[in-house]
C-alpha cells in the first residue's frame, strides 16, 4: 500500500494502520473492504512487519464492532498474458502473406492458421527429410503434433478446408494416375499367385518354377493409392496405412474424434499410444497381429493437425493416459482469440496470384520423392550463424528449465522444445529453399520466434487441474466442500469427517495451502489437555 507518491515505511506504516484501518470500515461493501485489506497487508508482508499490522486491524475491528477482517481469496486460475504471433518475424513471405489473407477471407485470427498451416507443409514432406541438431549427430523428423483449440462457431472449417484444398487436390489427381497402374499391378499379382498354386500342387507341380514366381512376388513392388491423411481410424487401422504408404500418415482434422479412438473407443477403453509415440520420433514400430502377417515399420512418421473445441481439448489433455507417457507433451498448442461480434457481412477474397503460388507449394513439396526402401531421410543441416543462433536459444531454455525457472512446470514439454523449433527450421527451410542447402540464420530465427510464441500458447495448454500437484488438487477438494456446507467455523475433526479418502497429513498440507491463500484461517486454540486447531472460512467464498 503506497500514498501517491511515495512508498511507506515499515514506521510510517505501523504508525497510520489504525487509521487505514478505520478508512477501510467505513466501506459497507465487504468485497470492497477485502480489497483494501488486501492492498494494506500486501505491502506489511513486504516491509516484514505482517502479524503486527493484522493485529492492529482485527483489533481494530473489534473494537468498532465489526467482522474480522478477511483478504481476497488468491485464484487458483493461471492467468496467463497471451503473446501475439508475429507473421513477419515467423513466416516466409509467400506464407505469411497467404495467412493474412485466409485470416482476412475467413474473418479468424491469425493464430487459428498458424498450426493448421505448419501441419499441411509437415504433411507433405515427412519422411522425406530430417534436421540435424547444430553440433551434434542427433537428428529429427520433419513432422509434427499441433492442436489449436476454439470454440463452436469459430469457423474453424473454413480455416481447415482452405489450407488442405491443394493436398486432396493433389491426392485425387495422382490417385487418377496411378489408376489404370494398380489394376495393373493386382491383375499381375493375381497371375502370379495363380501360378504359384498350379506349380505347387497337382500333376503340374514344380519346385523350380514355384521358388521362381515365389520370388517374383515377393520382389514386386506394390502400388497403392495414395493417401495422405486418415481422420476416424483406430490405431491398427492406421498402422496399416502407414505400411500402404511409405510409413508416413497426416491425421488432419477438424474434430478432435482421433483422440477419443487413442483413448480405446474401440478396443473397451484401453488406450494404444505406442504407434503414436514411435511415429513422433520416426522409431522402429511392429504390429503383432493374431489374423495376419505382422507389420514391420522401419521409420514410421505421423503429422497431426487436430482442430478441437474446449470442452474436447480439455477432456483429451486430462486422461492420465495421455500425459503419463507424454503423448500429450509432443503437440503445440494455438488458443486463438475469438473474432466472434467483430465480423463482417462480406470479406476480402483471396488473391488468385496468392491462390497459385500457395498451391504450387504444396504441389512442389509433395512431388519431392521418398527415399528408396530402407534409405535414410535427407539430412538437413544449419550454417554457422544458425547455429549460433540455437545455441544461443538451447541454453535459454535450459537456464529456465533450473529450479524455480519459468518453465519447471511444463518441463516434459519443454524438454522437447528445442526439437520442435529444429523440425519448425526444417519445414520453413524447404518451402523456401533448395534442400542441399544449409538452413541460414534468417531461417532459424523465424523458426526460435515460433517456439517462443508456442511457448507461451503451452502455459495457457498446462494451466488447467491435468498438471496440479496432489496438495492442490486436495485444497480445491476441500473448498468445494467447504462452500458446499456454507458453515463459517470447523475443527479438524469435521474436515477430516467429510473428506475420508484423504489422510490426516495430507488434509495438513492442503489445509495450509487453502490458510496460504486466504481461503480460511488455521486458529491454534488451547485447551485443558491439548491444543485445538480451529478454521475459520473466509466469508467472501461464498460471495462467489
Amino acid at each position: 500500500m503506497q500514498t501517491n507518491e511515495t512508498k511507506l515505511t515499515a514506521e510510517q506504516l505501523l504508525f497510520r494502520s489504525q487509521g487505514f484501518v478505520e478508512t477501510v470500515l467505513l466501506k459497507s461493501d465487504m468485497r470492497e473492504r477485502a480489497e483494501m485489506f488486501t492492498g494494506m497487508m500486501n505491502t506489511a508482508r513486504e516491509l516484514g512487519i505482517e502479524e503486527q499490522v493484522y493485529n492492529i486491524a482485527q483489533n481494530t475491528a473489534k473494537e468498532f464492532g465489526e467482522p474480522e477482517l478477511w483478504e481476497l481469496p488468491q485464484s487458483y486460475e493461471k492467468k496467463v498474458p497471451m503473446q501475439k504471433f508475429s507473421l513477419d518475424s515467423c513466416l516466409p513471405e509467400l506464407l505469411c502473406d497467404y495467412v493474412k489473407a485466409v485470416a482476412d477471407n475467413v474473418q479468424v485470427d491469425v493464430e487459428m492458421c498458424v498450426l493448421p498451416l505448419l501441419s499441411v507443409l509437415a504433411n507433405c514432406i515427412h519422411g522425406k527429410f530430417c534436421v540435424r541438431f547444430p553440433h551434434s549427430s542427433h537428428s529429427e523428423p520433419l513432422n509434427i503434433y499441433a492442436v489449436t483449440v476454439a470454440s463452436p462457431g469459430e469457423r474453424k472449417s473454413g480455416v481447415f478446408k482452405t489450407f488442405t484444398a491443394p493436398m486432396f487436390e493433389y491426392q485425387k489427381k495422382e490417385n487418377e494416375r496411378r489408376s489404370p497402374l494398380i489394376a495393373e499391378y493386382r491383375a499381375k499379382r493375381r497371375l502370379l499367385s495363380n501360378m504359384f498354386e498350379s506349380s505347387t500342387r497337382g500333376k503340374d507341380a514344380d519346385e523350380e518354377n514355384a521358388k521362381k514366381i515365389s520370388l517374383e512376388l515377393e520382389n514386386m513392388k506394390p502400388v497403392n493409392r495414395l493417401t495422405l491423411n486418415v481422420t476416424d481410424c483406430t490405431p491398427e487401422s492406421l498402422t496399416a496405412e502407414l505400411a500402404d504408404n511409405n510409413e508416413v500418415m497426416g491425421i488432419l482434422d477438424e474434430e478432435c474424434g482421433i483422440f477419443n479412438n487413442i483413448a480405446g473407443l474401440y478396443s473397451n477403453g484401453v488406450a494404444n499410444l505406442d504407434i503414436f509415440l514411435k511415429a513422433y520420433d520416426g522409431s522402429p514400430y511392429v504390429a503383432t497381429r493374431r489374423t495376419k502377417e505382422n507389420i514391420y515399420l522401419n521409420r514410421p512418421v505421423i503429422t497431426m493437425g487436430i482442430l478441437a473445441q474446449p470442452d474436447a481439448f480439455e477432456a483429451a489433455i486430462n486422461k492420465p493416459e495421455f500425459i503419463g507417457r507424454g503423448f500429450i507433451q509432443r503437440f503445440l498448442f494455438a488458443f486463438p482469440q475469438s473474432k466472434q461480434g467483430n465480423r463482417k457481412s462480406y470479406s476480402s477474397p483471396i488473391p488468385s496470384e496468392l491462390s497459385d503460388q500457395y498451391k504450387n507449394l504444396i504441389e512442389r513439396l509433395l512431388d519431392m520423392k521418398m527415399p528408396e526402401t530402407d534409405a535414410a531421410p535427407c539430412v538437413l543441416g544449419f550454417n554457422k550463424d544458425a547455429s549460433i543462433l540455437l545455441d544461443d536459444y538451447f541454453y535459454m531454455i535450459e537456464n529456465r528449465l533450473k529450479e524455480g525457472g519459468e518453465l519447471v512446470y511444463i518441463a516434459e514439454w519443454a524438454n522437447k522444445l528445442f526439437a520442435k523449433c529444429c523440425r519448425i527450421a526444417g519445414i520453413l527451410h524447404v518451402c523456401s529453399h533448395e534442400p542441399t542447402e544449409l538452413i541460414d540464420e534468417n531461417t532459424a530465427m523465424k523458426a526460435i520466434n515460433i517456439a517462443m510464441w508456442a511457448e507461451n500458447q503451452a502455459h495457457m495448454a498446462f494451466s488447467g487441474t491435468a498438471f496440479e500437484d496432489e496438495t492442490t488438487r486436495n485444497a480445491k477438494r476441500i473448498l468445494k466442500k467447504l462452500k458446499e456446507k456454507k458453515q463459517n467455523v470447523y475443527t479438524k475433526r469435521e474436515v477430516l469427517r467429510f473428506c475420508q479418502s484423504l489422510k490426516a497429513n495430507q488434509i495438513d498440507d492442503a489445509l495450509e495451502t487453502l490458510d496460504d491463500m486466504k481461503y480460511i484461517r488455521l486458529i491454534e486454540e488451547q485447551t485443558r489437555t491439548k491444543t485445538k486447531t480451529i478454521i475459520r472460512v473466509n466469508p467472501l467464498i461464498f460471495d462467489k
